[in-house]
């Protein structure tokens, strides 16, 4: 194997996770991303890789005696970036905090957020020509996305800076830390949108599709072999399988080869 292909194993195994927007910008500083966590930890600490293929035995079929069995492990969940109120500048803490929203936690947001949306123009009035929030209607729903997280959706007002409006708005309080507010006819529709049509499992496995034609093959162990390690990487499959078992930090890769007739008798007198 070259050294560019050893270079793309070893980035396989290193792989801890993938990102990609879900909606790049709800307000200044604040966008909500999926991330496909693929690195885990086994019980001694060592690191896991996300894809694994086990070889046994097995009379199922009559052409092959040996079978492979492919595992995933792909963690998908979201996270709602907002800007760090304790920032300063020279700091040493981060521009940003995240707020994770776990896949537990999907169904009851989305169904809070349809409770937000039920009756929610009816929490307005006019007077003087100028938009106002009745008082005895405000609406406030809080959810809990995660451990130690909380998320409050409430009724306020919007200013649109572009045409110097007030609009209907939903306002966004992060972890009672930092609060902004959004517009009820643009941002917070696609907000709900995007959220409520989030299949997790879906976009996880959707996000590892460039990676999956390198996979096959590159992470064997056989069924019982008791040198296997979680930890060892990727062993290819179009190595030959004595090389493999030399190598230090591969996993060993047993052919089973149809025994002819003159091996059978060259074992046979060997013996004797």
């Amino acid at each position: 194997m070259g050294t560019y292909q050893r270079e793309r194993l070893n980035l396989l195994f290193e792989l801890e996770n993938i990102k990609s927007p879900l909606m790049q910008y709800i307000a200044p500083g604040v966008g909500i991303k999926v991330i496909a966590d693929l690195g885990s930890k086994d019980q001694n600490g060592n690191k896991r890789r996300f894809y694994e293929e086990t070889v046994y035995k097995s009379s199922k079929y009559h052409n092959t005696d040996e079978l492979v069995s492919a595992n995933f492990r792909v963690n998908a969940y979201l996270a709602l970036e907002y800007p760090n109120p304790q920032y300063q500048e020279g700091s040493n803490l981060m521009r940003s905090k995240v707020l994770f929203i776990r896949a537990y936690a999907m169904d009851d947001i989305i169904a809070k957020m349809k409770e937000f949306n039920d009756g929610y123009a009816k929490c307005y009035g006019m007077k003087n020509g100028r938009l106002y929030v009745l008082a005895d209607k405000a609406k406030s729903v809080t959810v809990y996305p995660s451990a130690n997280s909380v998320l409050t959706f409430s009724t306020d007002i919007f200013e649109n800076r572009a045409n110097e409006t007030l609009e209907m708005g939903v306002r966004l309080t992060i972890n009672e830390e930092f609060s902004t507010v959004l517009s009820a006819e643009t941002t917070w529709p696609e907000l709900v949108y995007r959220i409520s049509r989030c299949d997790l499992t879906m976009l996880g496995f959707q996000m590892i599709q460039s990676y999956m034609s390198l996979l096959p093959g590159m992470a064997v162990s056989k069924l019982g072999d008791r040198n296997y390690s979680s930890t060892a990487r990727y062993a290819p499959y179009w190595e030959d399988p004595d090389d493999i078992i030399n190598q230090p930090g591969s996993v060993g890769v047993n052919k089973s080869k149809p025994v002819t007739k003159e091996e059978k008798k060259k074992s046979f007198f060997s013996d004797l």
